[in-house]
């Protein structure tokens, strides 16, 4: 009897760690080495054509310097940076490129009082066309 009770307590044991492992596994915010997913949130933006090249220049570098600012401000934000430089091929102004802890952590980044003032008053004034892209790493 007891070999037959140990043999249920190791299987009954070995089963409820399989669970385990499949809902870790199954988890969609979890990837496959059991760490959690991260977001990248890029943005390309074009500013408005009325703008000369040296008031662009500084717009840009304003931008950068406003939502470079938000770094260590906001939960779940993990690293922020804005791009400025582009080679003549390129087609848009500038480039927001973030790393958000979670899809959550990019939900609250988006409605955070000191994003919304950043994009209120220093970039939606001046941009005239923004496109992204949100993905998981």
């Amino acid at each position: 009897k007891l070999p037959l009770l140990r043999e249920f307590f190791i299987c009954f044991f070995v089963y409820k760690c399989l669970e385990e492992f499949e809902g870790l596994w199954y988890n969609e915010s979890i990837n496959s080495k059991g760490e959690m997913k991260m977001v990248k949130h890029v943005i390309l933006w074009n500013l408005k054509e009325e703008y000369s090249a040296t008031e662009k220049e500084e717009i840009k570098k304003n931008i950068k310097a406003g939502i470079e600012s938000l770094n260590g401000k906001i939960p779940g934000l993990i690293d922020i940076k804005v791009h400025i430089t582009g080679l003549a091929s390129s087609t848009a102004d500038l480039m927001l490129d973030s790393t958000l802890e979670s899809e959550e952590a990019l939900k609250n980044y988006a409605v955070h009082p000191e994003h919304v003032e950043v994009a209120n008053t220093i970039v939606r004034p001046h941009t005239a066309k923004r496109s992204c892209l949100d993905f998981e790493i």
